[in-house]
């Protein structure tokens, strides 16, 4: 459609009457293009007399929207551009501020051309050269940022001051390419630029489409972005330099630079953030309610930046469903797990292995006894092995049943927790026993073909348990996969599961309510690795 509408936009080019004009616009409407789509053709063609007739039919929604003048800038050529603009102009559009941003056509055309043709047309049209947009940018900005010589030239030529500094204080020599900084006046320098993250922190300013009261917006946006790097030095330069205000969010606005910083466990951020006045109860908005930075870092097992948080004053008052938190294959058939109900700040400790965390909220009186409505203890979702002993020197039974009958062992084997597997084995938990349908952690683990590794080998090639369970292997006469260093990913990681099963004596022919074995159960759900071992 696009291709049969731009040639026929060529032959209509060639018909000098205004009334060949209009019926080919109408037949082009009766085709399905729109006027906006002829508009742009139109533009691409350089058919000013199209364009007229556009407006003579008055078929266009006026005034023309920013947005469409920017990206007939952007997309046309400059020779076509010179002949489609005139009659935009002569219908009224102001082409010297575009929208709220005050980015004129002048500005477009230094982001989006690279030679002075259409700017020295522009500036014969009446774009000033020296008109800031509201965050105080100038074409000369924005030319010298982008290393164009040319246009650099032009605009001192015509006047362009290069003295004139943008809202965030740069003059256009402070922002310059190298090939541009030779052409301003040297003693035009106001700041200096000292690291890389900087510098693309001041050109995405000019570069933006920034609203007069977004500045807060746009510090808070760099202030995000850095967090997310762990860029400490580009946090700390916007810190010192500028007039923060914490409190301000935009609409646009997600998560903020004290989430990202406890996403990522940033706690020498984190403390800059809290010392510059961010709320440690702060709560992004999400789909789906809020979520604080203190709930960042737990979730994301951020075990030292969450006690930070917590010792700062962050609030634990925070509760979190179980709608995304998969699905438990028992034996074949499938429940909602892991918890049943909302979760609090030590379910989502737990779950995320912050260790420290959980046993401050234990000392701080949250209960390692509590149980979930399926009578599931902490132990089930315990993120790694010194969170599950942690919770056993606190009392908790290693064989407690839920009311579905599964232990804590069947959890850790499903789950990939081999290092929590080891230690529930170590403190006598039941290899063999059976949860409602008949499933032992063997059918859950010859299910289960993507266990995940949770350490590394190096991690368990130094704990003891590890060590006793290799020799174990090696004494039975098991081949596990992956025991050497070269052990990555989950390659092997079934086999050493289950392995410390068969080691630990679990039956491998041992049936489910539906008759089926572990090795059944292997070669239904396609685990090769399983498989292998059990026939």
């Amino acid at each position: 459609m696009k291709k049969v509408l731009f040639f026929a936009l060529i032959i209509m080019g060639s018909l000098n009457l205004t009334g060949c004009k209009e019926l080919g616009i109408k037949q082009l409407m009766k085709q399905g293009a729109s006027p906006a789509e002829i508009l742009m053709d139109f533009c691409r063609a350089g058919d000013a007399r199209g364009i007229q007739a556009l407006f003579d039919m008055e078929l266009l929604e006026l005034p023309l929207k920013p947005e469409m003048i920017r990206e007939i800038i952007r997309i046309n050529p400059e020779e076509s551009l010179i002949k489609a603009l005139p009659p935009i102009i002569d219908n009224g559009f102001n082409i010297t501020r575009l929208g709220e941003t005050g980015f004129s056509a002048l500005h477009q055309c230094i982001l989006y051309k690279d030679t002075t043709v259409l700017a020295d047309f522009l500036l014969h049209q009446g774009c000033d050269v020296n008109e800031a947009s509201e965050i105080g940018a100038t074409a000369l900005h924005i030319a010298a940022a982008s290393g164009k010589s040319e246009l650099v030239e032009l605009l001192l030529e015509k006047g362009a001051d290069p003295y004139v500094l943008n809202r965030l204080g740069y003059s256009p020599l402070d922002i310059a390419e190298k090939e541009t900084a030779d052409l301003l006046p040297e003693d035009s320098r106001n700041q200096e630029i000292r690291f890389d993250s900087e510098l693309d922190f001041a050109r995405s300013f000019d570069f933006g489409y920034w609203k007069p009261e977004s500045l807060q917006g746009f510090l808070q946006e760099q202030l995000e972005d850095a967090a997310m790097r762990e860029d400490l030095q580009m946090v700390r330069h916007i810190l010192d330099r500028y007039e923060i205000d914490p409190a301000h969010t935009e609409d646009w606005q997600q998560d903020g630079p004290l989430y990202e910083a406890a996403r990522y466990g940033n706690i020498p951020i984190i403390s800059l953030l809290l010392s510059a006045g961010f709320d440690p109860e702060y709560a992004a908005p999400f789909w789906e309610g809020t979520e604080s930075a203190l709930k960042a870092a737990v979730d994301n097992g951020r075990d030292e930046a969450a006690c930070f948080l917590i010792d700062a004053g962050a609030s634990l008052d925070i509760i979190d469903s179980d709608e995304d938190y998969g699905w438990y294959s028992g034996g074949g058939k499938s429940s909602p797990m892991p918890f049943d109900h909302t979760r609090n700040i030590l379910d989502i400790a737990v779950l995320g292995g912050c260790t420290r965390t959980v046993k401050k909220l234990v000392q701080m009186g949250y209960n390692p006894l509590k149980r979930s409505t399926l009578n599931e203890t902490l132990l089930f979702y315990a993120g790694n092995s010194d969170i599950a002993e942690f919770l056993i020197d606190r009392g908790v039974r290693v064989n407690h049943e839920s009311k579905e009958s599964r232990t804590a062992l069947h959890r850790a084997v499903y789950s990939g927790h081999f290092d929590v597997a080891m230690v529930l084995i170590d403190e006598g938990a039941d290899v063999n026993d059976k949860d409602m349908w008949g499933a032992t952690p063997l059918h859950n683990c010859a299910s289960n073909h993507e266990t995940e590794v949770r350490y590394t080998q190096k991690q368990r090639n130094e704990n003891p348990l590890y060590q006793n369970f290799v020799n174990q292997a090696a004494k039975a006469g098991i081949k596990v996969l992956g025991i050497d260093e070269s052990y990555k990913g989950r390659e092997g990681a079934t086999s050493q599961m289950m392995a410390l099963l068969l080691v630990n004596g679990a039956d491998p022919w041992l049936k489910n309510n539906d008759g089926h074995t572990p090795l059944d159960m292997a070669r239904y759900y396609g685990n090769r690795e399983a498989v292998m071992m059990l026939e």
